[in-house]
C-alpha cells in the first residue's frame, strides 16, 4: 500500500499547487507563488528551439540541473520518424534523476508548476521526502547510495523472436545474455525489454546498469537482409548497424559496448 499512499500524496500536492498562482518572469528568471518570490529557473544551453534549466534557490545556488532531449524515433506503425521531446532533471545533491515530459508550450512555466507540484523546494533547498515522491512518480532512478529506495522495475522476458543463447554459454562477441540481462566478462553491463511488436517490426530498448535508456533498435522480422534501425537516445540521432542473423542481440549490444554506451 506504501506506493498507492505516496501517489496519493503527490496527486493532492499537485492539485493544491494549481489552486496557487505561479508566475514566471523571463527577465529576471524568478517564479512567484502567490505574488511571493519562491525559486529560479534559469535557462542554460540556449539554441533556435531548445534549452535547459537550471533550478535555482533565492540565492542563486542550483539545486537541480535539466537537460532538454530531443529525440526522433521510428514508428512502426505510421512507418515514420516521430519527435519525442523531454527534460532529464538530475538533483545536484543525490544524484537522483529522472524523465521530465515537456508539453511543447510555454514550457518554462508548465516546468515551475510541476516543481511547486512537487513540494521540492522548501527554504532554499530541496525537500528530501519531496524528492523521493517526485523521482517515483516521474518512475526515475536514484543514485547508488540510495538504490533501495528506487522502485522496482519489471522487465518483460525476450520475445520469441529473439531468444537468449542456450545454456547461458558467451556467443563469439563476448556477450553473454541471460533472461533480460546483458553481461560481460562475468559483469552486468545492462538489460533490455522487447517492445510488441506492429507490422512485422520488432523494437528492442536498451538500458545501461544504472537502468537508463540509452538506445532504441528496431528491425523488421524474417528479413535478414534489412539493417538495424538505432536511435541513440542522448546523442539525439538515429545509425544503420548491420543485423547479424546469427547473434542479432549479442552483435547489437557488442556494438554499444565497443562504443561506450554500455561498460
Amino acid at each position: 500500500m506504501k506506493p498507492v499512499y505516496t501517489t496519493i500524496l503527490f496527486l493532492l500536492a499537485g492539485i493544491t499547487a494549481y489552486t496557487q498562482s505561479v508566475d514566471y518572469d523571463r527577465g529576471t528568471n524568478l517564479v512567484k507563488v502567490n505574488n511571493i518570490d519562491s525559486f529560479l529557473l534559469v535557462k542554460k544551453n540556449k539554441d533556435l528551439f531548445n534549452f535547459d534549466l537550471s533550478l535555482q534557490n533565492r540565492r542563486g545556488e542550483e539545486l537541480a540541473y535539466l537537460k532538454e532531449v530531443q529525440i526522433q524515433h521510428w514508428d512502426p506503425v505510421s512507418k515514420e520518424q516521430k519527435a519525442e521531446q523531454y527534460f532529464i532533471v538530475t538533483f545536484n545533491q543525490t544524484g537522483n534523476y529522472c524523465k521530465l515530459p515537456d508539453n511543447g508550450f510555454n514550457e518554462t512555466k508548465w516546468v515551475a508548476k510541476q516543481i511547486v507540484a512537487a513540494g521540492l523546494i522548501v527554504n532554499n533547498t530541496i525537500e528530501p521526502s519531496a524528492e523521493r515522491r517526485f523521482i517515483i512518480s516521474y518512475k526515475g532512478f536514484f543514485n547508488n547510495d540510495n538504490t533501495a529506495m528506487a522502485p522496482a522495475i519489471n522487465y518483460p522476458p525476450p520475445a520469441a523472436d529473439y531468444p537468449p543463447p542456450g545454456n547461458n554459454t558467451v556467443s563469439s562477441t563476448g556477450i553473454l545474455i541471460k533472461a533480460n540481462r546483458i553481461y560481460s566478462n562475468d559483469e552486468m553491463i545492462g538489460s533490455f525489454k522487447n517492445v510488441t511488436s506492429y507490422d512485422n517490426y520488432q523494437t528492442i530498448q536498451v538500458y545501461n546498469k544504472d537502468g537508463f535508456n540509452i538506445a532504441e533498435a528496431s528491425h523488421p522480422n524474417g528479413n535478414n537482409e534489412a539493417d538495424w534501425q538505432v536511435k541513440l537516445i542522448n546523442e539525439r540521432r538515429t545509425i544503420t548497424l548491420l543485423f547479424n542473423p546469427d547473434q542479432p542481440l549479442e552483435a547489437l549490444f557488442r556494438y554499444f559496448l565497443n562504443k561506450g554506451y554500455l561498460h
